[in-house]
């Protein structure tokens, strides 16, 4: 009996200590998971909504984020969606997988959002409202009280008085960004900023787009950002210049001066180096001391060491315009053949060329530093173009349609804005009938298996048909639900229709769905499957299953804590077992 007594009390503080473990490690557990509530109102009515968050450089969900649940529906009938996240967490991104909104900075004065409008990138701007699940959701009545605009990088507000209970409440107005056009903000006027983010040994911090110590110059004249850099000892330097103090976009290195992640890569052999990086447009280029490193156009027989007495009057080489472009199928001094400037150079304004095959092009200066293009596609049939420095942010920067098979003229003015205009003239041969234009391609992208593969703009299998001007795509045997997909051009987000997503419901298994879209409607067909036959019934559930047997169910994996509580029933089993043993035993 004594042994037993001991063995009791023995598995008695055995019992103790796992269940001290246990409380110990789930309030560490709660201590250490100290997180917030994010809520999200989709007023665009996505299909599906993500929140993309991090903190101080780290990315703990890999985009597009984690899906958000559906919370509650607000009085508009507008689905709030809700997610917790570390209460650390410093950005996030609302998402759908295709649309997404500007980068959220959070505060803990805020904790709801909804969409107001896209900005000149896409992107979808925010506005504020606080969910208090313990109070009043205010909701505003009439316009608002006192209102701050926000401007492009300051938040303002608006108040209101709420109409169920009768307090005045603030929302945040988050400050949409700048929205440039022409190499200006059509709001406030401001430039674009560039700043130089690269290693520590040139940057003071390494990578780092906030530094504003290394902010370009911007020059007003040339269009053009610079950064200098002095006393740096011999060593290779790698850069980006990046806009707005975020990486996208941002400009590095071409060819061999890039590396293999696209950054700009110079190297100084001098003790003591003088570094200037230049942004012109979309180009990086530096120089050393007097010597500019990347200059294609450079003589490789001149006389290294220049007459500093040369006449500074002298005419710059960007004074010189070249005709440039997608000509006769090929590049010519864009895209990879970017350095390029070719045989077709303006004198006194003209160049007369003839294409082989309808071309498209546009223009640069002598120095490869500038590049004219048009604002936009103008069209097989326009003869005169007004073209803008690219570098200034051409919300659609495109080139002019030239015929081919006959000879031209081209003739080149230089505006007192800055613009070009840029003209040709047929002066002999005959124009062709232009070749019909290749239809783009159209790509079902969506939810659903029949799809293959989810809102997957690359996935051939679901490219459209194409005929009479109308794009076809069938699936049979869909199963019943609901789904949503758009048409995306050239297997990209780019341009996508329709502006939301589509929605459409499939009532019955083994369906047929036909989805038409002719560059503006989008319609979607269902046709459900016909009845079955009598001999293809079903049979009654006793008939399904030989001998009544209820298949076996998998084995769950169980999480940590469950695990413990299992061994605390099992263990208090065991002391059932053990006793009813016991006792039994003696009664015997």
């Amino acid at each position: 009996m004594k042994n037993t007594r001991k063995i009791l009390v023995s598995l008695i503080l055995v019992l103790a200590m796992i269940m001290s473990l246990a409380t110990v490690t789930a309030f560490a557990a709660d201590e250490a998971e100290q997180t917030r509530t994010i809520y999200f109102t989709n007023n665009q009515g996505w299909t599906k909504v993500n929140a993309y968050y991090w903190s101080s450089g780290s990315n703990p969900v890999a985009w597009p984020g984690a899906a958000m649940e559906k919370d509650s529906t607000n009085d508009y009938g507008q689905d709030i969606y809700a997610i917790s996240i570390p209460a650390s967490t410093e950005n996030i991104i609302f998402n759908n997988g295709s649309e997404q909104t500007v980068d959220i900075k959070l505060n803990t004065a805020v904790n709801g959002y909804y969409l107001t409008e896209k900005n000149a990138s896409g992107k979808w701007g925010v506005g504020t409202w606080n969910n208090n699940p313990d109070g009043c959701n205010h909701s505003p009545e009439g316009e608002a009280i006192e209102s701050v605009a926000a401007t492009c990088t300051e938040d303002g507000s608006n108040t209101y008085k709420c109409s169920k209970c009768g307090e005045n409440y603030t929302e945040v107005v988050m400050a949409a960004g700048h929205k440039y056009e022409n190499g200006k903000c059509t709001v406030c006027k401001a430039v674009p900023t560039f700043t130089v983010a690269g290693v520590k040994e040139l940057c003071g911090t390494a990578w780092d787009t906030g530094n504003t110590a290394n902010d370009m110059t911007y020059d007003e004249t040339t269009g053009t950002y610079s950064k200098t850099y002095e006393n740096l000892p011999a060593g290779t330097y790698s850069f980006k210049c990046v806009q707005d103090h975020d990486w996208n976009p941002s400009y590095g290195g071409v060819g061999e001066t890039a590396d293999k992640d696209g950054n700009f890569v110079v190297t100084l052999t001098g003790e003591t180096n003088t570094l200037t990086i230049t942004l012109t447009g979309t180009t990086v280029s530096v120089k050393v001391g007097d010597v500019t490193t990347d200059d294609p156009t450079d003589d490789p027989t001149d006389d290294p060491t220049d007459d500093p007495t040369d006449d500074p009057t002298d005419t710059p080489v960007a004074t010189d315009y070249y005709l440039v472009g997608y000509i006769n199928g090929a590049n010519y001094g864009c895209d990879d053949d970017y350095q390029n400037l070719g045989d077709y150079k303006f004198v006194d304004g003209k160049v007369t060329a003839t294409f082989n095959e309808g071309s498209y092009v546009f223009v640069k200066t002598g120095d490869n530093a500038k590049w004219y293009m048009t604002e936009g596609w103008l069209g097989t049939e326009v003869t005169e173009a007004i073209l803008y420095d690219s570098s200034i942010g051409l919300t659609e920067a495109n080139k002019l349609h030239v015929p081919g098979g006959v000879e031209v003229e081209f003739t080149l003015t230089v505006n007192e804005d800055g613009t070009l205009t840029l003209s040709y003239e047929v002066k002999g041969g005959t124009t062709p009938d232009p070749k019909p234009e290749t239809p783009p391609t159209f790509t079902v992208a969506g939810t659903g298996a029949h799809l293959g593969t989810e809102w997957d703009t690359t996935n051939t299998a679901n490219d459209m048909t194409y005929a009479d001007g109308v794009y076809t795509k069938v699936y049979t045997n869909v199963k019943a639900g609901d789904y949503a997909f758009k048409c995306a051009k050239d297997h990209a987000w780019d341009v996508a229709y329709p502006a939301e997503d589509y929605k459409y419901t499939v009532d019955a298994d083994g369906s047929t769905v036909t989805i038409t879209f002719d560059g503006e409607n989008v319609e979607v067909d269902v046709t459900a499957p016909a009845a079955p036959k009598p001999d293809d019934q079903q049979k009654p559930d006793d008939q399904q299953k030989p001998d009544n047997q209820e298949p076996e169910q998998p084995e769950e994996e169980l999480g940590f804590f469950e695990a413990i509580w299992q061994a605390i029933l099992d263990f208090f089993k065991s002391i059932g077992d053990f006793f009813a043993g016991l006792f039994g035993g003696s009664e015997e």
